[in-house]
């Protein structure tokens, strides 16, 4: 079966290609460019496939009251027949996941990771200054521009906390359900404690472990065992030769992360959330502050969009849909 196809000409875009899906399988993103010849990316959503409407609506209505260096801008939205379609800048590397499955399958090197965490614990502080909880923070949501600028985006899940407790009771939508790996103990407790902002720190610690391990802690268990041990405070680990068995040859086995990868990550992923710095605090950790250069002088194998190339297809009636790759762009 082809790829999906997308004609917007009429709405003043030349879409280009499909890149992959978006919003759980349910859309389809395009690399695309507008009359100015400038190229930008497009997410189709078919509208009678959304169970509320409004919760994308509202999330357009926060991209566009965010302006940051380091989130994802929001360049246009609107429907065009049975449609609703976002179009955002294109990130020439796609996200952090992309490189890890193009390039890096044992994990991407630390001091990209350090040179990553470090923007995005600047967009994750101007959000948390806002009392907006991200509540998806993973690789898939890092975008990466030709220059190595790191974007955040995902914004499909985020909620603003009430201003009189500056916490917000746990109420776990239906959104939050393809985040679960990275979701903080708290979050999926769902009772009457609630969680802040520092439950996006969590994710950021779960994140760390994805791009340093090739894959997120917790992705080998049954949702039921994975709830089991975040709840009775399992920490994750980095795999690394200090804490793999000693017969363990793997890429993972015979490296060595520094005491300062490893420390931030134990502190960003303790299991009780008055426990956890904030971001502001991370941001002076000696991980990221010695994070000087940019991101791509430190994965030379990374592709752009354009080299890499995409063989999975979609299948609309067929829920393998959700195996292939999950771009994130327009803020999924």
């Amino acid at each position: 079966m082809s790829n999906p196809t997308c004609d917007l000409y009429p709405c003043g875009y030349t879409v280009q290609r499909w890149i992959g899906h978006c919003f759980n399988g349910l859309g389809d993103v395009f690399l695309a460019r507008c009359n100015d010849s400038s190229r930008i990316t497009i997410k189709r959503i078919l509208i009678d496939c959304l169970i509320d409407p409004s919760h994308v609506m509202e999330e357009v209505k926060m991209l566009k009251s965010l302006r940051h260096q380091h989130i994802l801008e929001f360049h246009a939205s609107f429907v065009y027949r049975n449609d609703l379609l976002i179009a955002s800048p294109t990130c020439s590397y796609g996200s952090a996941l992309d490189i890890i499955l193009s390039a890096y399958p044992s994990g991407i090197p630390e001091k990209a990771i350090a040179i990553l965490l470090s923007q995005l614990l600047k967009a994750v502080s101007y959000l948390h200054n806002q009392d907006i909880v991200h509540r998806s923070i993973r690789a898939s949501h890092l975008l990466i521009e030709s220059t190595g600028n790191v974007r955040l985006t995902g914004f499909r899940c985020s909620s603003h906390l009430p201003k009189n407790t500056r916490r917000k009771l746990t109420e776990f939508d239906k959104s939050l359900e393809g985040s679960l790996l990275w979701l903080a103990p708290e979050v999926l407790a769902q009772d009457l404690n609630g969680y802040g902002v520092k439950s996006d720190i969590y994710s950021i610690g779960i994140t760390l472990c994805e791009l340093a391990n090739g894959f997120p802690p917790f992705s080998d268990m049954e949702p039921l065992q994975m709830l089991y041990e975040k709840g009775r405070g399992t920490v994750p680990k980095l795999l690394d030769s200090k804490t793999l068995p000693d017969l363990d040859k793997s890429t993972q086995g015979t490296r060595e992360f520094s005491e300062a990868f490893h420390d931030i990550t134990e502190q960003s992923l303790k299991a009780n959330q008055y426990s956890r710095p904030n971001a502001a605090f991370l941001l002076q950790h000696p991980f990221v502050r010695k994070s000087k250069k940019s991101i791509l002088d430190y994965i030379p194998s990374a592709k752009t969009l354009d080299e890499v190339e995409k063989y999975t297809e979609k299948t609309p009636t067929d829920d393998t849909c959700l195996e292939a790759p999950e771009w994130s762009y327009g803020n999924n």
